[in-house]
């Protein structure tokens, strides 16, 4: 809906083309005929760099602030190893993996001075209790009522949603929650805390004013783990609440829309919208994870 008017949004997840057709641009041409379509946006939250200069070609756009992911160290020497282990140079891993040993005592040595504002409570009455899909439907039509261009879900379609957020066991654990402060709900975040030890956030919603609240009980939660950082992607009012913390700032898969309609554009580009990751290619993730 971009203001007060339904509008509808295609989501493009991956290309699949056969072989015997992939040299006549078959790819291409089916890209350009879903853009093509009745729709008035077109979106696709997962390309790789290569289906970005087609996406342009064809006339559709990056919407460059949406691409941009955000990383939380919670235990910045234990994250440094652990990706240093994993690293295809041999002497990078080498090394690292002995020092794996010593990071818990660098992160106690670090903890308040690396991230003090997670030593500051996130709200003396604040909690947290599972999200509902009714809850999820109530609070995002609430929350999500001042943004130019927002998602409104059907019943049915968010119940598909959470179906799927359930789908994919390898993701690791799900953490759907509602944030109250003072029993009066304040927003609510879903992520996964996954194998890697990280908690990825796929949405996180709360009115301005609010948000720095739910983010902290997002990481209160993470910390609560023993989570190594807690990652996301910008989206709506969350870069002002994330200034406080030590956050790495990157790109990463892209984010492209197409319409014909500028104030859509403009709103996504601005970020004065509701959508997240669970809005599409990520909610899904076809390419890389299997069924449970």
């Amino acid at each position: 809906m971009i203001d007060t008017r339904p509008v509808r949004l295609a989501s493009l997840g991956p290309l699949f083309v056969i072989p015997e057709l992939r040299a006549r641009a078959a790819g291409a041409q089916l890209l350009k005929r879903t853009m093509a379509g009745a729709q008035e946006l077109s979106a696709s939250d997962g390309a790789s760099e290569d289906i970005r200069r087609l996406w342009e070609r064809l006339g559709g756009t990056m919407a460059v602030t949406q691409s941009i992911e955000w990383t939380i160290a919670l235990a910045p020497a234990r994250l440094l190893f652990e990706e240093m282990a994993s690293h295809h140079r041999v002497l990078v891993r080498a090394p690292a993996k002995a020092l794996k040993l010593v990071a818990p005592l660098g992160d106690r040595m670090l903890a308040r001075r690396w991230q003090p504002m997670l030593h500051r409570p996130a709200g003396s009455h604040a909690e947290t209790q599972p999200l509902t899909t009714e809850r999820f439907l109530e609070l995002s039509e609430e929350l999500s009522s001042g943004a130019a261009f927002r998602v409104v879900y059907a019943h049915e379609v968010a119940e598909w949603i959470f179906e799927q957020l359930t789908a994919f066991s390898c993701r690791g654990e799900l953490l759907a929650r509602e944030v109250l402060l003072r029993g009066k709900p304040i927003g609510a975040y879903i992520a996964y805390h996954t194998p890697a030890g990280k908690v990825m956030t796929m949405n996180i919603q709360a009115r301005p004013a609010d948000m720095h609240k739910v983010l902290g009980m997002l990481l209160q939660e993470a910390k609560s783990r023993n989570a190594l950082a807690v990652t996301g992607r910008l989206e709506g009012n969350l870069p002002a609440a994330l200034m406080p913390y030590r956050a790495h700032y990157r790109y990463g898969t892209r984010v492209l829309i197409d319409s014909r309609h500028r104030e859509i554009l403009h709103a996504i580009s601005a970020l004065d919208t509701n959508l997240s990751r669970i809005d599409g290619e990520w909610l899904m993730d076809l390419r890389n994870q299997p069924y449970a």
